[in-house]
């Protein structure tokens, strides 16, 4: 019989209208800006729990986020608004007892309810370093013979906009990864590689909505780690 559970839940939440890192004396004039969520889901697990299945949907919406005064646009006001919808759904397979395979994939429909700027109405338009589908492929052996693990994964990340009018936008990317886990001791050694492709591409915008960050190249790193 499937092992099957839901769930519902609701939050609010107040934030700064900046990160705490970046909070100044010149967002001192502002109030907080406040949100809430809610959320529903389901997991199920079945064919003697080698098989685990999670999906979601859920809502945010954000409030009293700065924005331009649309009867004088040289004015820094709080009013502004944004809604985040998705859905996101991992299956998890054990094909046997030694191979697990895993995929998730996650979708964002999000949206400036109410926001003005210089440019005029932005209200529609897609926040900045929000991709709209994301999902990864997870596959790992287990030996029997020797204590050595091997896996692999695929990330998919599609486009995202730089700047709130959506004008700018940074080509989605996909990356590789493999790593080998070898059982030393009360330890484990690992070896990984990461963007095994060498793929060129940037993951997020900063300070300005022509300058991105640039994810690291082709790189090996190796770890042993011990569990107490």
């Amino acid at each position: 019989m499937p092992e099957t559970a839901l769930y519902l839940q609701y939050n609010q939440a107040t934030v700064p209208v900046s990160s705490l890192l970046l909070s100044n004396l010149a967002n001192s004039q502002f109030e907080l800006s406040y949100g809430n969520s809610v959320e529903a889901g389901i997991k199920s697990a079945f064919w003697d729990n080698r098989v685990v299945a999670t999906a979601s949907v859920y809502q945010i919406d954000q409030y009293n986020i700065l924005t331009r005064d649309p009867v004088n646009p040289s004015l820094t006001v709080q009013g502004g608004s944004q809604r985040s919808r998705g859905a996101e759904a991992e299956v998890s397979v054990a094909l046997t007892s030694q191979w697990l395979v895993s995929g998730n994939v996650s979708y964002i429909n999000a949206e400036y309810t109410e926001l003005y700027s210089t440019s005029g109405d932005l209200s529609g338009n897609r926040p900045p370093n929000v991709p709209e589908l994301t999902y990864m492929f997870l596959t790992s052996y287990k030996f029997d013979q020797i204590p050595l693990t091997v896996s692999g994964s695929m990330q998919y990340v599609s486009s995202f906009f730089t700047n709130t009018t959506n004008t700018i936008e940074v080509e989605g990317h996909t990356v590789f990864d493999a790593w080998l886990d070898y059982e030393v001791g009360k330890g484990t050694l690992r070896l990984r590689g990461k963007n095994l492709t060498n793929a060129f591409y940037a993951d997020w915008s900063g300070y300005s909505a022509t300058q991105v960050y640039i994810a690291p190249g082709r790189s090996f790193e190796l770890s042993y780690a011990v569990k107490f």
